[in-house]
């Protein structure tokens, strides 16, 4: 019977061994398992109270069970440790050959717990602070302030640092170190800032998504900077609801002087940015309807936003800003988009819904050049979103010859965004010149050819949105380009004229107060537009391939006759449509033309007079004009500066050209390919 005793303790103790074996292969945790420990605890006991019964039993010795039972305890605790008192075991050894290696085993598997339960113990702290200190010693770290759902989203896809403070629980903060995060407990302060945590030779990116705290962040972030001994790449990026990001960011910009240092951004913001900029008109736009970069006259182009929430507004605005059209009725002309906006309550005043044109009107014509034409056209559908209304007001636009039409849906509410793609789908089945874009965070949506879905959150809340935003880094390249056209005869012949380019491009480009910022990005955004217009699209790949494709379909050569503006042309119809943005730019801006006798001479150096055409205080500009209103703007300059000047020498089409004609360089430096649209 005994040696049956041993032989089932000996196979449960091998079992243990194996379960602790195969645990730590699958990463499986003692402190997780807690009946582990209980079981070899049991083993402990067994390997001294068999022998103490069989003393009893067999040999006839007096003893009380109960007392030999607790005495059994201490000798079982003090095996974890490894002291085992042989003693105890020494008679039963003797007669039963097979237990001294049960027992051997027993303080094996004793120990092995132990062991493991004791850097289990203190393992978070010191894989945490090994991951941590990797982390922040990175040529680049990202770190995250809090534990929302957003925050985990961003560190766990970029590599990032979670920055979480006392409010969050340790079983919270044990749970996410053994789920892989490198976390750092403290407070977001100025004392952090300065701490030696934050070295001098990484670039940090302080992400901050939590829109209640934005303000104090900023606060604290700027009085950081004010006392900053050492210099440190820290930067901040607050996430901020609606418009207040955009508010923020340009007191930033114009007050505070840490414009190059923190940005803010809204997640609506991002989501339409990145929609219009993927997305704008002409990318589905069939070919039919464009001839020589300009759209045939007579076509019609509707946008429909179907739910009127802070993304369908945010769509709005991009979507004006971006997609800026021409045609040709011999001379070039806008081509304003028509916006179908659906929803209830739609305060029509607030988004100066007409504003524009009642202010155009009300300048006196004939002291202005020709007045800009309205870059857009607005009605609004006061009924819900799935209303037979709206659906009817689609079908119409869809039904008319050379129309296009374009329905965005987002109700703020998923399945009902969904539901409603699904249904116009259904309605509009037997047309095809329209496309149906469905906002849904649904992660198992598949577009087609007439509906795609976009929008989801976490596309746009991660490193390369927020912090490398392409937009911004293609417009910082733009501005270089610029620079470099620029560019005096004496600054061309530096033998350092490529690294002094970049570096006085850098420092003028944080120099650039918040409308000229924004007006290079949105420049940078349009050119997809171009693109488009040209039969092409550019995407990402790192090869700069098929750079060639844009000279050949713009056919641009090196010198143009000034009055060849006025020649029907892809090259002039690019310009044009490019002064067509511009002008959206300005006028949602709160620009207004510039009178003509508010033009006043800047400087003249006995070569070339030079004039003031803008006012940035009274936001007016001279350049606001129509097309061809350009010229008569450059022929008033040139009858003012006299000594037989000419159009030709105040040429402003020449501005409208260069995002065109500097695309490939553009390009090719950021890794784009040029493709077949």
């Amino acid at each position: 019977m005994w040696n049956i005793i041993i032989i089932l303790i000996l196979i449960i103790e091998v079992l243990m061994l194996l379960r602790f074996i195969v645990g730590r292969f699958q990463k499986r945790r003692l402190n997780e398992t807690a009946v582990f420990v209980g079981v070899v605890f049991a083993l402990n006991m067994s390997l001294y109270f068999v022998p103490f019964l069989y003393k009893v039993i067999e040999l006839g010795e007096e003893s009380n069970y109960i007392l030999g039972f607790i005495g059994c305890i201490g000798p079982s605790i003090k095996l974890f440790v490894g002291e085992a008192k042989v003693e105890m075991v020494t008679s039963f050894a003797k007669e039963f050959v097979l237990f001294p290696f049960t027992f051997m085993i027993g303080v094996i598997v004793a120990m092995l717990t132990t062991i493991t339960a004791t850097v289990e113990a203190f393992s978070n702290s010191i894989v945490s602070a090994f991951r941590l200190a990797k982390a922040l010693k990175k040529d680049t770290c990202d770190i995250v302030v809090g534990n929302s759902s957003k925050a985990l989203h961003y560190v766990k896809n970029c590599n990032a640092v979670l920055l979480l403070d006392d409010s969050v629980g340790k079983a919270s903060v044990k749970e996410l170190i053994e789920d892989g995060y490198a976390v750092m407990r403290k407070d977001f302060t100025v004392r952090l800032l300065k701490s030696w945590y934050l070295n001098t030779s990484t670039r940090y990116n302080i992400v901050c998504p939590d829109s209640e705290k934005a303000l104090n962040y900023i606060d604290t972030f700027i009085a950081y900077k004010k006392v900053e001994e050492k210099a440190k790449n820290i930067y901040l990026y607050v996430e901020m609801e609606g418009d207040r990001a955009e508010t923020i960011r340009r007191e930033i910009i114009e007050k505070s002087g840490m414009e190059a240092y923190i940005d803010t951004f809204s997640i609506n913001e991002l989501v339409a940015r990145t929609f219009t900029e993927e997305n704008p008109v002409t990318k589905y736009l069939p070919d039919i309807y464009i001839e020589d970069a300009a759209i045939k006259q007579g076509t019609q182009i509707n946008v429909f936003i179907l739910g009127f929430g802070k993304l369908g507004q945010e769509l709005y605005r991009q979507s004006v800003l971006n997609n800026q059209l021409v045609t040709f009725d011999g001379e070039y002309k806008e081509l304003p988009v028509n916006y179908y906006l659906c929803d209830t309550n739609i305060d029509a005043t607030e988004w100066n819904i007409g504003g524009l044109s009642e202010a155009l009107s009300e300048l006196n014509a004939t002291e202005y050049f020709p007045l800009p034409e309205i870059p857009f056209k607005t009605t609004v559908i006061d009924k819900a979103p799935a209303s037979y209304k709206v659906l009817t007001a689609i079908k119409a636009q869809v039904q008319k010859e050379n129309s296009y039409t374009l329905v965005i849906v987002d109700t703020e509410e998923d399945c009902h965004n969904i539901e409603i793609g699904a249904r116009l789908k259904t309605a509009l089945i037997e047309q095809n010149n329209y496309h149906i874009f469905v906002r849904s965070e649904a992660a198992y949506i598949q577009s087609d050819e007439i509906v795609s879905y976009f929008g989801k959150s976490n596309s746009v809340f991660n490193h390369d949105v927020i912090v490398n935003d392409s937009l911004s880094t293609m417009a910082k390249k733009l501005n270089e380009v610029y620079t470099a056209q620029y560019a005096g005869e004496e600054e061309r012949n530096r033998s350092d004229f490529k690294e002094y380019i970049q570096k006085k491009a850098e420092k003028d480009w944080e120099k650039l107060d918040y409308f000229t910022l924004y007006s290079n990005i949105y420049s940078a955004m349009n050119l997809r537009v171009k693109l488009n217009l040209l039969g092409l699209d550019y995407t990402k790949d790192g090869k700069s391939a098929n750079i060639e494709l844009i000279n050949e379909r713009h056919r641009h050569k090196e010198e143009y006759a000034y009055n060849e503006y006025f020649n029907l042309s892809v090259r002039n119809a690019l310009i044009a449509q490019e002064h067509a943005r511009w002008n959206a730019y300005h006028l949602l801006y709160e620009y207004l033309p510039l009178s003509k006798n508010s033009i006043n001479v800047k400087s003249d150096d006995g070569k070339k007079v030079r004039f003031n055409v803008k006012n940035t205080e009274a936001k007016k500009h001279a350049c606001l004009t129509t097309f061809k209103g350009l010229n008569d703007l450059s022929s008033y300059l040139a009858q003012k500066a006299g000594n037989g000047c000419s159009a030709a020498d105040y040429d402003y089409y020449i501005y409208d050209e260069m995002l065109i004609t500097s695309a490939d360089e553009l390009l090719s430096s950021l890794g784009y390919s040029i493709i077949e649209k």
